[in-house]
């Protein structure tokens, strides 16, 4: 994930006032890639409006995981609730993931493409984290991580 968020890093540098030509397009963790023809750069283009990612990740020998702190609950909370609020038709998805490397702090929850990162521990955390990150647009700042 690290990687991935490196390339996106990397790519957010790209100007955006720049003219490109797209000459290929390919699927890669959710983002679609595009070749652009200039330089061989490449984009990417969310192919969700939002994908939120909440770690279920289970670690064995009892150390500490997301799946411990009910991570998996809460991804399957947040896909319901998520179905009922009709968000995958505004283009949101909500996916189980593996480790997403900040087992001390979970259970985690990503939210590309803005990259913010989330704690959730409770029905309650998933609701403020789609009715108030994922519908109204705002930061949940009482449930943020620190920045890696």
């Amino acid at each position: 994930m690290r990687q991935a968020q490196a390339a996106l890093d990397a790519v957010i540098g790209i100007a955006h006032d720049t003219l490109l030509v797209v000459v290929g397009v390919r699927v890669w963790h959710g983002y679609i890639l595009q070749k652009a023809e200039r330089k061989g750069e490449v984009i990417f283009m969310p192919h969700y409006q939002q994908h939120v990612f909440f770690c279920t990740n289970q670690k064995p020998d009892g150390r500490t995981c997301c799946a411990a702190g009910g991570g998996a609950n809460w991804c399957a909370y947040a896909k319901t609730r998520a179905r009922a609020l009709d968000l995958p038709a505004q283009g949101v998805r909500i996916s189980g993931a593996g480790c997403l490397g900040r087992c001390e702090e979970g259970p985690n929850v990503v939210i590309y493409p803005q990259g913010v990162w989330y704690r959730c521990q409770s029905e309650a955390d998933v609701e403020l984290i789609l009715q108030q990150h994922v519908i109204a647009g705002e930061t949940v700042s009482q449930l943020l991580l620190d920045k890696a």
